[in-house]
Formats: C-alpha cells, structure tokens, sequence
C-alpha cells in the first residue's frame, strides 16, 4: 500500500511511491488516486483523512492548511474557509464566527472588533 506497479527501464515491473498528495491503499495496485478536497494523503500515503475544523485542502493535499484570519471552517473534511460577516469575527481555532460584543463593531472576515468610535455605540 502507498505504492504502486510500473514498467522499469527494462520492461520489469516493480513497485512506485506515490507522488505526494496521491495514495494507494491496496497490495498489488497499478494506479495512485487524489484524495477528496477537504481531505488529506496520511504520511505511508495509503488513505485519505478528514482536515479537522478550522483547517482545509484543496485535491491532492498531502497536509491541511489553517484558515486566514477572519475565515472559519466548520466541521471536518472543508475544502475552502468561509469569511466572517459584518459584527463578527472569527474564533482562535478558525472553527467558528463569534458576534462583537455591544460597543464593538467588525467588518466582513474580521479576526477580532474594534471599539466604536467616541459619541457611537452599537448593539450587541
């Protein structure tokens, strides 16, 4: 597993790793397959895993990348990081949306609020 079958220089067959971001997860396998977006090659490259909350991947990933600040990716297995909207920001862990508490205000895909300015306020 992790490997597949190929013509060598002299027309014997032998075993091939797969490219990074490809797997094999049978014995006696002739072709490497792409994992699933929102999912990821483990390292012996025999199967794809889920990218936790907070984290994606686009095809053939052989690892999960954390999303930018004020994005979020709910769940498992994301293949893209959604933007916070307007009053709120995005968590520590990239997980979820939180709203600004009263007297703070965001913009869209913010990673934290700002205090209104003097003489204005805003509802939590």
């Amino acid at each position: 597993s992790g490997k597949f079958t190929a013509t060598g220089a002299i027309g014997l067959w032998q075993c091939a790793t797969c490219q990074v971001g490809f797997y094999s997860s049978s014995p006696g396998s002739s072709t490497c397959f792409t994992c699933d977006p929102g999912k990821y090659t483990n390292d012996a490259q025999t199967e794809c895993l889920a990218c936790p909350a907070g984290k994606v991947a686009g095809v053939a990933s052989s690892s999960c990348s954390v999303c930018e600040e004020g994005k979020y990716a709910s769940g498992e297995a994301n293949s893209e990081c959604l933007a916070c909207g307007a009053g709120k920001y995005a968590n520590a862990d990239k997980t979820d949306c939180m709203n600004c508490p009263a007297g703070k205000i965001s913009g869209v895909a913010s990673s934290e609020c700002t205090v209104c300015e003097t003489g204005k306020y805003a509802e939590g």
